[in-house]
């Protein structure tokens, strides 16, 4: 059999028949994809088992229609898959598939002899990477991306999918316009950075940081942190937080790029942006009094929608929804 690497190595060159889409930034999608909530969802996985915080399910599924309700006034395609009632966690649907958007690479992220193996003007053609969770009891959640992603007119080939011994969950995964910060936590391992590097190649890099670092009660990467826009990020005002933002500090490649604002509840750290609008958690004050200034002297309208019960399952606001930028096909 060949190796992933060599399956994989030129991934990037063979995309040269399609094109992107105009586009203003990492923030105007075409699509998304939601999941309803199962009848099982009281069985999702938590890092907190012993809480004491049981689901309310039906009021979880009222919370998910309205965020769908939501996003159905913010992008112009929406698709909803049907729950699965063997797959608790399957409302996160974030973590079952990353889309790396169709962008413009710069030109300080590649090596003159890596530019032939981009389409014109040294565009990333995007891909969709279909996830191996690191959860056992998740990894039956995949199966209908794939048609999914078909459906919607997401290119064949440029669709891949994590093999393994990898694991990955989309909730470590932050596309920040030019590349990707991938969290190694609980469930995403270094065999899934490799692949990632393997398939995106130079122009899109791969930076990895350490969850172990940020705390046992820490489940992924966007639990702390996201994008507000191509320079600012939302960041946990807590250990956590800090340790990320360190992290990136000491990356010369990220050195000196992002401004990074505490925000003071942790879980208002994780900001959804489509467009001109953001949306963060409905019930924060304290937090939407940091996050709304900054909305405001940016142009940006500020949303809030209330998600407590997916909370309850360590659920953020991103990890309820797949964000795409469909490329086009020639």
């Amino acid at each position: 059999k060949m190796s992933f690497s060599m399956r994989h190595r030129a991934s990037v060159s063979k995309h040269s028949s399609f094109t992107t889409r105009s586009q203003k930034g990492p923030f105007d999608f075409t699509h998304a994809f939601t999941r309803e909530v199962p009848d099982s969802f009281s069985n999702a996985l938590t890092m907190e088992p012993e809480s004491g915080q049981s689901i309310n399910i039906p009021r979880a599924k009222i919370e998910h229609k309205n965020y769908t309700t939501m996003l159905q006034t913010l992008l112009p395609h929406m698709k909803e898959l049907p729950a699965d009632n063997n797959c608790p966690d399957c409302c996160f649907v974030e973590d079952v598939l990353v889309a790396v958007p169709p962008f413009k690479v710069r030109a300080s992220q590649l090596q003159e002899n890596d530019s032939s193996a981009l389409g014109p003007h040294h565009d990333f053609p995007g891909m969709a990477i279909i996830t191996r969770p690191g959860a056992p009891s998740r990894q039956p959640e995949v199966a209908p991306i794939r048609e999914a992603l078909l459906e919607v007119g997401w290119p064949r080939r440029l669709i891949h999918e994590i093999q393994a011994p990898a694991t990955l969950d989309g909730g470590d995964v932050l596309f920040t316009g030019s590349e990707l910060w991938v969290g190694l936590s609980h469930r995403t391992n270094q065999a899934a950075i490799d692949q990632l590097r393997t398939l995106l190649g130079p122009a899109c890099p791969v930076h990895a940081f350490s969850m172990e670092a940020c705390g046992k009660s820490t489940l992924h990467l966007k639990s702390v942190v996201s994008l507000l826009d191509e320079t600012m990020l939302m960041c946990a005002d807590n250990a956590a937080g800090r340790s990320i933002q360190a992290q990136a500090e000491a990356k010369p490649a990220l050195a000196g790029r992002f401004t990074f604002v505490n925000v003071p509840d942790p879980i208002c750290s994780n900001v959804l942006r489509i467009g001109r609008t953001v949306v963060m958690q409905k019930g924060y004050p304290k937090s939407e009094e940091v996050i709304g200034p900054l909305c405001k002297a940016k142009g940006l309208s500020l949303n809030a929608v209330r998600m407590g019960e997916c909370a309850k399952a360590d659920g953020a606001l991103t990890c309820c929804s797949v964000l795409l930028h469909v490329p086009k096909q020639k």
